[in-house]
């Protein structure tokens, strides 16, 4: 088993708390709209600032199984797996006991990700079913191979799954398997080739000022298009597949592999990172989560606001963490009941 890295599995507690931070934001309370920015610019432009800040949490995280590699196993696949029927179906069956929802049909499949929620489950699985051989292809081609390809893929995503937006539903505007692979490769050929070649040599310090550069350019760009009524602009800046979004979120990882420091609690608390997910994105949590964020958003003002909205993220956190407890335990125990005998089956296949 390898080490854990504690400086990228520190980078998975941060994309994750921005992700929890995205969702009490923009997606909560919707973006600023041209009313708001011209009677409140200084609440807009914060909230603005802050959905940029986070935005590139998921891109982030899928590079980040590119920077070590998925390998793919029957165990480690099932055991993905087992973590995310554990929340999604665990919470329907607790949801149902209390008499929170109704048995319906649409609420089974929501267990299964057989509706529009739980888009990442299923793009990543994707990306984990082909990683085998986006791995083969890393390790056959050259370096010119491997960054003709990289080039290839990124102008034809910026194209069309960027530019033209509306218009091609392949690429779902970076929420899809295809926008996945194309960050898995890129961060691949960063670890394998770039670093050795010195085509990413900054000081970590420059990273950090790149990000936040493309963070207050893409911020300004955002309210300024909003403020205008430009709709064409401020739809295309925060989606995953722009351009700005997967090159902030390169130098974000680029600044966390470059630190150096080891800690046994930033390990443990990363390793429960994907369930604080799964937990907060569940169907039935979520609507309690937009709730609670738009009564805070409501109720409170300015820097009261922001700091209760911190405190409900910390919380969602901290409670997610914790049942990944009762996660693992239950895992361990089906692994050893039924793991040699799922792994005799799949070696008959």
């Amino acid at each position: 088993m390898l080490k854990r890295q504690s400086n990228i599995e520190l980078l998975r507690i941060v994309s994750m708390l921005m992700i929890l931070a995205l969702h009490v934001n923009f997606f909560a309370l919707g973006t600023p709209s041209t009313w708001e920015i011209n009677v409140s610019p200084f609440g807009a432009i914060g909230r603005t600032f802050m959905e940029f800040l986070c935005i590139v949490a998921v891109n982030v995280f899928v590079l980040i199984s590119g920077w070590f590699g998925i390998n793919a196993k029957i165990k480690s696949f099932l055991k993905f797996l087992f973590q995310i029927l554990f929340f999604y179906v665990g919470i329907y069956i607790v949801f149902l006991v209390f008499g929170w929802r109704d048995l319906s049909w649409d609420g089974i499949k929501e267990c299964f990700f057989l509706k529009a929620s739980g888009w990442f489950i299923k793009a990543y699985i994707g990306l984990y079913i082909l990683s085998p051989i986006l791995n083969a292809f890393v390790k056959q081609s050259s370096e010119r191979q491997l960054r003709l390809f990289l080039i290839a893929f990124y102008v034809f995503q910026t194209i069309y799954g960027w530019y033209f937006v509306d218009s091609t539903k392949f690429f779902a505007q970076g929420y899809s398997t295809l926008s996945f692979i194309g960050l898995y490769m890129l961060a691949r050929y960063i670890k394998k080739y770039a670093l050795e070649k010195k085509y990413f040599a900054l000081k970590k310090e420059c990273d950090v000022l790149i990000f936040l550069g493309i963070v207050v350019l893409e911020t300004i760009l955002f309210v300024v298009a909003r403020a205008n009524n430009l709709i064409d602009l401020f739809k295309v800046l925060w989606i995953y597949s722009s351009p700005l979004v997967i090159l902030s979120a390169l130098h974000l990882l680029l600044y966390f592999s470059k630190l150096n420091f080891s800690s046994n609690f930033v390990n443990v608390v990363a390793a429960s990172s994907f369930s604080v997910y799964l937990f907060h994105s569940d169907p039935n949590i979520m609507a309690y989560y937009l709730k609670y964020a738009r009564s805070i958003y409501n109720t409170y003002s300015s820097f009261s606001c922001f700091f209760m909205m911190i405190l409900v993220v910390l919380v969602f956190y901290i409670v997610a963490t914790i049942l990944d407890r009762l996660r693992i335990w239950s895992w361990d125990i089906f692994w050893k009941k039924c793991g040699n005998g799922i792994e005799n089956w799949f070696s008959k296949l």
